[in-house]
């Protein structure tokens, strides 16, 4: 380490489970977002998920790093494919629990809006044109 008030993640002792907490050095300890690349000594001030995509390379926010060895990249791409497809998953489980609660699929839920959109113009007299607001003057 070139300076002392960097400091080295033990990822194990401090509880993370992100691999990407093994390639870093954090700057301050009490500043997760500003972290260095262990491999290129970038400093990345977006936090872990933005070293990741440093390290994998291919992502529009972050450039990717030269030094990054490959089974690193490797790592780290499948770590980021599996955190993507839990959230897939609990995002689908999400969907089946509001369908089960409520009893209505997407397209019920837009069909009973227009229903009910239908209603309200029919007993407003139709149309607003006119000023009259579908009141009738004599």
């Amino acid at each position: 380490m070139d300076n002392e008030s960097e400091t080295q993640v033990d990822s194990s002792a401090s509880g993370r489970r992100d691999p990407g907490w093994r390639y870093v050095r954090l700057v301050n300890e009490k500043d997760l977002n500003t972290i260095i690349c262990i491999c290129c000594d970038k400093v990345i001030k977006e936090g872990i998920c933005r070293h990741k995509q440093h390290l994998v390379g291919g992502y529009r926010n972050a450039k990717k790093c030269r030094k990054c060895p490959e089974h690193v990249k490797e790592e780290m791409e499948e770590y980021m494919s599996s955190k993507e497809s839990q959230k897939e998953q609990m995002n689908m489980e999400n969907e089946d629990v509001n369908e089960d609660l409520f009893g209505l699929e997407d397209e019920d839920f837009g069909e009973e809006i227009n229903s009910k959109m239908n209603v309200t113009n029919i007993s407003s007299g139709g149309s607003n044109r006119g000023g009259s607001g579908g009141r009738m003057f004599s």
